[in-house]
């Protein structure tokens, strides 16, 4: 079902291999439209275009859904802006900062788990304590799926600080 089913990640390959720049909103919608169907291959082929942007419309774009009352469209602005950050190999990285600063406080506030998780994974992406700060109030989770594992200094034992967050069934061991 699923394969017959993304005619909206093809469409989008074949608007970026041709040079057409679709809207924010309209891929927006195209995603959304299966945000109810995890790793749906339109969702996917979204997130990944327009992280690739790496263009302070598309980052605006995704941080105003960030109040969005629609649990969707928030696990979609934090899966955009995540992937920003993450596929970003330039020295500059120019949305570092801005991603952890909204990723910081987005941990403490946010309700929904799957935004949640979503938004602490990114956390787990960068290499500072601001980001291991924000993920401590997290780690003592009672349920051990919506926790956040450290990574531990193979010599040592001792902890070196977040690996990733592994919240609804995101595990890494």
């Amino acid at each position: 079902m699923t394969v017959r089913d993304c005619h909206g990640a093809i469409l989008t390959s074949a608007e970026e291999l041709l040079g057409v720049r679709t809207s924010f909103e309209e891929l927006m919608d195209r995603a959304l439209a299966h945000a109810d169907q995890e790793n749906h291959p339109t969702w996917s082929s979204v997130t990944i275009l327009l992280a690739g942007r790496r263009d302070q419309a598309t980052w605006t774009a995704a941080a105003a859904l960030r109040t969005n009352p629609d649990p969707s469209s928030r696990l979609f602005c934090a899966e955009v802006l995540r992937l920003t950050h993450l596929f970003d190999d330039s020295d500059e990285d120019a949305f570092a900062g801005p991603a952890l600063d909204m990723f910081t406080d987005w941990s403490a506030e946010e309700t929904d788990l799957a935004v949640l998780t979503e938004v602490l994974v990114a956390l787990g992406e960068h290499n500072d304590p601001r980001a291991e700060a924000a993920l401590l109030p997290h780690a003592g989770h009672p349920d051990v799926r919506h926790g956040v594992r450290w990574r531990r200094d193979s010599a040592s034992g001792r902890r070196r600080g977040p690996f990733l967050a592994t919240l609804a069934g995101r595990c890494c061991g």
